[in-house]
Parts: structure tokens; sequence; C-alpha cells
């Protein structure tokens, strides 16, 4: 867990978007030194394309990156897959503003299962830009904590090795607050066990409660009806059915790896069976010789 790290848009050559060096790659890289097959999720507003770009060719690395996209929002990469691009390992799903919890999510939990179904990662690094967070200076898809933080979760879910890294998040509280219930979350803390609101005691209360006045500062950080206002549900369907028509492109690419994986395996283990029986032919055997050896001597 690094709240510092989720540097996802420095490049091998060159710096981008506020990140020098790309803490994620060199994370992914030292990973694969220990597992066959890293999967990368990228819950930062903006799209993670530096990290896409290390790894678009590498079957051993499958990306996945949640963000917003369409007019002219920075970096102006990851649209859906295309039948030129299938045979990469990397999985957009490039979102409108005002997205809202339930289509986030939605989008989410759909590219999760499959992902996991057809590539069977080992681990998992997640970077968690708070960015996405409603009350953002620089994204604007609605989601609150309550949504960013049960894909945190679901991840978890998974009892895989898991790197938790930071990323984005422009406005300050809120990030804090984000990231705060996200080390709640992996050290196993429910909602339920969260306060409702931040304690007096903490350090820089007065300053959420300048921010929340005259109401008392909340640790999860909720929509303002007045600003932030989700998509229609008709809306947001048509935004889900085009992201699953774009992972069965995707994710053609994993499926063929699993099915040639399979099959490696699968004569393996025809290969081990047939030298243990012949292991057993050949024992059985000479133990026949050494009892007609000693008939023979008596």
């Amino acid at each position: 867990m690094n709240w510092a790290g989720g540097m996802h848009h420095a490049a091998e050559a060159r710096a981008s978007g506020f990140c020098f060096v790309n803490d994620i790659v060199l994370c992914i890289r030292r990973l694969l030194q220990h597992y066959q097959r890293v999967l990368y999720v990228d819950l930062d507003v903006h799209h993670g394309d530096g990290v896409e770009g290390a790894f678009r060719d590498n079957c051993r690395v499958m990306t996945v990156s949640l963000h917003q996209f369409g007019e002219g929002f920075y970096p102006g990469t990851g649209d859906y897959c295309t039948p030129a691009t299938a045979h990469s390992f990397a999985i957009n799903c490039p979102l409108p503003p005002s997205t809202g919890d339930a289509a986030y999510l939605l989008s989410f939990r759909t590219i999760l299962s499959s992902v996991v179904e057809c590539y069977d990662p080992e681990a998992v690094v997640l970077q968690c830009g708070a960015d996405t967070i409603a009350g953002d200076t620089l994204g604007r898809l609605a989601v609150t904590t309550f949504a960013h933080t049960q894909c945190v979760a679901d991840v978890l879910d998974l009892h895989l090795p898991t790197v938790l890294l930071g990323g984005g998040g422009y406005n300050v509280l809120h990030t804090a607050k984000c990231w705060a219930i996200h080390t709640a979350t992996a050290l196993g803390r429910t909602a339920a066990q969260l306060p409702v609101y931040i304690p007096r005691s903490d350090a820089y209360y007065m300053q959420y409660r300048k921010e929340c006045a005259p109401l008392r500062p909340t640790l999860h950080v909720s929509l303002d009806p007045d600003v932030d206002r989700p998509l229609d549900t008709g809306i947001s369907f048509r935004y889900w059915r085009q992201l699953c028509v774009s992972l069965q492109w995707q994710l053609r690419a994993a499926r063929v790896l699993r099915e040639r994986l399979t099959r490696t395996i699968s004569r393996a283990q025809e290969y081990q069976q047939l030298m243990l029986s012949g292991a057993r032919q050949q024992t059985s055997r000479k133990r026949s010789r050494g009892g007609e050896k000693e008939i023979k001597e008596e």
C-alpha cells in the first residue's frame, strides 16, 4: 500500500501528466519475477496511458482503465477497443461526465468478472486515483467514495496478492477521506465499522468543518444535488452495452491465451501420466525378472 504512488502517465523516455517516474511499471516488472500473470486496474479519472503503453504487447500483463473520456479531456487516449487493437491486452472503459455510482460500479464489475474468468491473474496492482470522486477540480464522473471503495473491496475479495497505490486527486480533503476509507477496507474494516462523521479529535477536523459548515463533516463523500446529476438509466445502459461489445474484442487475445495454456497443461499432464505408467511397467518387469532368477537359482 503506497498512497504516494500511482504515477500512471510517465513514459519510458518522458514525464507526463504530473508524473516523472512510473512507479507502477517498476512495481509490475518486479511482480513478474514471481507471478506469471499480473492484472493492473486503474480507477483514476484519467486514462492510464503510461502503464498501458509499457505492457501493450505483453501477454503476462493485462491493463484495465476506467476513465473519463471525450471533449478534449486529458490525455485523450483510451477509447473503446476495435478489431485492429484486439490483439493487445489492454481493456479500456471510456466514461462520459456525470457517470454516477450505479453505472460506474456496473461497468467495473462487468470488466472485473470477465477478466478474472478469461485471464486468471495471479496478482493485482490497483491504482486508486481519487480524482474520480465527486467534487474534484478536474474529474467530473460524479462518483462517491461508497462506489469507489466498493471497487477496492471487490478486488480484495479475489484474495490475490494485491498492491494498492494512490494517483490523482485535486480536492485535498476528499482525497484524504477516500484513501483513509480504502486503508480501512484493506485492513478488513466494513462500512458499518467506520464512523459516519470525522472525529472531533482529528488533527484536521477544523479544516473539514469549514468545508462542510454548517453541517458536521462526514467521512464519506456524497454527491452535491445542485452540482452532481448522474446520467439517466437509459443513457447509462447504452454506454454499458457498448462496453460489452468492446469487451468481446478486448478479451479475445486473453481467451486465446487461456485456451493455449489449458491445452499445454493438458498435454503436460497426459505426458506425465504416460511417463509414470511407463516407469511403473518397467518396475514391475524388473521385479518379475528378479523373481524368475531366484526361482532358477533354487
